[in-house]
């Protein structure tokens, strides 16, 4: 099965969206669509969504409004854990930084930060899911450019820098 959620609603193709909260359950072999709970937090768009081992994490994401004839964006820190068999939602640590990327190795979530207004660091932390803990991964991190892209293969990370090429995570042993 697959999940799809949020996304906008438009009335017309030259209109710009209103965020959706609505989440919905694709089943292949039946090709129907089931409305789930929808998302508890505030609709929002540039979400991520991501998971390791177990249930899947959403969070992140802004939501854009006018303020003074101007478009402002809320940034949003939380995160959210979303259970399949019982269609209900909890409430994780908010990620205190601006997430760019992410990759999941073993039961970890990894996420790329930069450095960017309000948050001021910038580098690789690691979501524990079972814990509920943020840590610091990666202090060598700091200096790479991710905005390329983000994938995990054979228990590493990668990161497509815009400059330098692949970055590669390899985790500490247990």
């Amino acid at each position: 099965k697959a999940y799809l959620g949020w996304g906008e609603v438009t009335t017309t193709a030259s209109e710009g969206g209103t965020p959706a909260k609505d989440f919905w359950r694709y089943d292949p072999a039946a090709d129907t669509w089931t409305q789930m709970s929808d998302f508890p937090g505030q609709a929002r768009t540039g979400a991520f969504a991501i998971s390791s081992s177990g249930n899947p994490l959403f969070g992140s994401g802004w939501s854009e409004s006018i303020e003074m004839e101007r478009p402002y964006f809320n940034l949003f820190s939380d995160l959210w854990e979303y259970h399949p068999l019982t269609d209900s939602w909890t409430k994780k640590n908010d990620i205190n930084f601006l997430p760019i990327g992410f990759f999941a190795l073993e039961d970890k979530i990894h996420i790329y930060c930069e450095e960017s207004y309000p948050y001021e660091t910038s580098g690789l932390y690691q979501y524990n899911a079972s814990q509920d803990t943020w840590i610091f991964a990666e202090e060598s991190f700091r200096e790479q450019n991710g905005s390329g892209g983000f994938y995990s293969i054979n228990n590493k990370g990668y990161v497509l820098t815009s400059y330098d090429g692949i970055w590669e995570y390899t985790p500490p042993l247990k």
